[in-house]
């Protein structure tokens, strides 16, 4: 995970961001074992070498990085390693203002394609650089929601979620959250089912019309059709 350097834990959010997006753009690489970022959070701030990790998730190389953010500014350091050996395959730090976050993330994963000496094709490049918005205020909402998701903290995600699409109508991976979200809040406190289940799936129809690649809608959906349908064929499929 990249290193938080901002010296503001509520900067936390945006180096996890980074973390995971870098985890997306490179698990659109074909042959390339990414591992999720449920494994690699498990080494955030751990004190164990780079050799010790990699023998843990049984991978070849290790990304680490850091990220500073001051105001609208921002550097990014990464460094790609061989865990064999420790050498470094690359490495490089980004200077750049907080608009460019985007451009950050594709150099370092195209980087990092680059040193393994792997060949995309030109459809496979694009998806290295997929993105589902450019407005970066948005994008920092979303962030906020994924980083709050990740802590079972549902309500924050909602809220975070429902400030994206206020700015980006059409950003579908935040309605997916929402409606995962919206989904699993009734297992959490005790409320009413039908409104929140209501919720979840107009939220997850409109990220599926948006754009049926975004995988947290599907999970989403199996979970609507699995524990509120009784629909296993259905849950499965998604």
């Amino acid at each position: 995970p990249f290193t938080n350097m901002s010296g503001n834990p509520d900067d936390e959010y945006f180096s996890d961001g980074m973390t995971e997006q870098i985890i997306t753009n490179l698990a659109n690489v074909p042959n390339m074992k990414a591992i999720a970022r449920t494994s690699v959070m498990q080494f955030k701030n751990s004190t164990k070498t780079i050799k010790q990790i990699a023998e843990e998730l049984a991978v070849t190389h290790i990304l680490e990085g850091s990220v500073r953010r001051t105001g609208n500014k921002i550097r990014v350091t990464a460094q790609l390693i061989k865990a064999e050996d420790g050498f470094h395959l690359w490495a490089k730090d980004f200077d750049r203002q907080l608009k460019g976050i985007f451009e950050v993330q594709d150099d370092i994963s195209n980087a990092i394609v680059g040193a393994l000496e792997i060949n995309l094709t030109k459809e496979k490049k694009a998806l290295l650089s997929k993105r589902y918005t450019e407005n970066v205020e948005a994008y920092q909402f979303y962030l906020k929601a994924r980083y709050h998701w990740a802590k079972f903290e549902l309500r924050k995600v909602i809220e975070y979620a429902n400030q994206a699409i206020a700015i980006e109508p059409n950003y579908a991976p935040a309605y997916a959250i929402l409606a995962a979200s919206h989904s699993q809040l009734p297992y959490l406190e005790e409320i009413p089912v039908d409104e929140e289940l209501s919720k979840a799936k107009s939220a997850d129809t409109r990220a599926l019309e948006i754009d049926r690649s975004v995988e947290h809608a599907h999970g989403a959906l199996g979970w609507i059709k699995g524990f509120y349908e009784w629909d296993q064929a259905g849950a499965e499929q998604a």
